[in-house]
C-alpha cells in the first residue's frame, strides 16, 4: 500500500467514509464523531492544508481513503 494526499475529488468519498465510521463509532458507545463532526468543510479544510492522508492499494488501482 502507498500513502498520498488526499484531494478535491476525494472530499465526498471521504464524508461519506468518515459518516459511515460514525454510526459504528456510536454503535460502540465511541461518541467522538456525529453527522456534524467531521463537517465537510472541515475535511476541505485539512485537504487545502494538506493534512489528509489516503491509502492507494498496490494491487489495485481503487483508492481507500484513511483518515
Amino acid at each position: 500500500m502507498k500513502i498520498r494526499q488526499a484531494y478535491q475529488e476525494d472530499l465526498l468519498k471521504t464524508k461519506a467514509l468518515t459518516e459511515a465510521c460514525a454510526v459504528r463509532m456510536q454503535q460502540l458507545g465511541i461518541i467522538q464523531w456525529n453527522e456534524h463532526y467531521p463537517s465537510l468543510e472541515k475535511l476541505q479544510q485539512d485537504i487545502d492544508h494538506t493534512e489528509l492522508y489516503g491509502i492507494k492499494p498496490y494491487y489495485w488501482g481503487a483508492q481507500k481513503l484513511c483518515i
